[in-house]
Formats: C-alpha cells, structure tokens, sequence
C-alpha cells in the first residue's frame, strides 16, 4: 500500500502513534452514528485495531489508509477500500467530528479513488451509506460517483464510479430523491462499516 498526499492530507499506514488519536475519533458516537461497528471504550480498542492493521499491511492484505492533517501532523480518519468482488471494491472513510465540513472526507476520496483505477486497476469502485447520512452522500457526489438509488435490503444509498465513466457526474436528480427520501425517514438504519 503507497503513501498518498494531497494538498492538505497525508494518507498513510497507521502506526502506533495513531492510538490517541485513533480513540479521540473512534469513541464518538456522533461519528460512529451510522456505522456498525462498536464504539470504542478503551484506548486499549484502539491499540488493538492498529496491532490487526499493522499484521494486515505486513501480509499486504489491507488498503486502510490513516488521514493525516499535514498542518497539525495529527490523525483525523481513516479511509479505505475493501473487496467486493474480482475488478471491484468499496471506499469507506470515517473521519474526526472536529474535521468534518472542511472538505476533508472529499479530498482524500479523490486521492483513493485515483489510486484504486491507476494503481490497482480496479473496473469500478463502490460506496454505501444510510440514507439519512447527507454528508456522506455529497462526499460521494463530488467524487464522481453515479448514485444508483436506494437498495430495499438495508435502505441505503447506493453510488458507483466505473474506470470508464471517472468523468462522469453523479446523477443529481437521483440524489435530490434520495436526500429527499432521507428527510423524511424517522429512523437511522445502521450499516455495513466505514471504518478501516
């Protein structure tokens, strides 16, 4: 897995270093509100999860990138991309409370999504999120993905980027309907994780 670099961001392994900072974000349960997976009780969780990424990366098993802010040099999220299937994987990103709406999230999916066509030469590159988390929806918009509508099993918000439409934009009156469809909705429905 490279290093990869942005304007603001250094997408990088995580190391040990990362355990605070990792814990900061990933004992929020703001943050962890539309994820399934447990909200971290100890800084032992944290240091848990980088001994398996760090086993992960030594069997190059894992594309989870660490989100570093250059400025402050300090952990801010996580990103990856994850199997779906022969040619295919799903990008999943999950960032600090303190660093959301500042374009963060968006910068580092461009970055990603750029690395899994030219450098792993992927067909077409997946994201999911619950209808009723917008934010992750416009990440997904401004990367380019295609929203292809709502899936009846877990009611989320499917989008697509194929290596062939990358130039594409996102179906805007899809997503209007989807956003819609969010507002009305009285109840998050967890989903799969967007979480390294």
């Amino acid at each position: 897995m490279e290093e990869l670099e942005t304007k603001r961001l250094i997408l990088r392994k995580f190391e040990y270093k990362d355990i605070e900072d990792l814990y900061e974000y990933a004992k929020d349960e703001e943050v962890n509100k539309y994820v399934r997976f447990d909200t971290y009780k100890s800084i032992e969780d944290a240091q848990d999860r980088i001994d398996d990424l760090l086993a992960k990366y030594a069997q190059e098993e894992k594309y989870c990138w660490a989100i570093e802010e250059k400025e402050s040099q300090k952990l801010i999220g996580s990103i990856d991309l994850f199997d779906v299937a022969d040619g295919e994987k799903e990008v999943g990103y999950l960032l600090n409370r303190n660093y959301w709406n500042k374009g963060y999230a968006t910068e580092a999916a461009k970055e990603v999504i750029k690395y899994g066509f030219e450098k792993l030469n992927l067909n077409k590159i997946l994201g999911h999120c619950v209808t009723l988390n917008i934010g992750s929806s416009r990440v997904m918009e401004k990367i380019g993905m295609k929203c292809q509508g709502i899936t009846e099993k877990e009611k989320e918000v499917e989008y697509t980027v194929c290596s062939h439409s990358r130039k594409h934009g996102c179906c805007k009156a899809s997503c209007r309907a989807v956003r819609h469809f969010a507002d009305n909705r009285k109840a998050a429905i967890h989903t799969r994780p967007f979480h390294c």
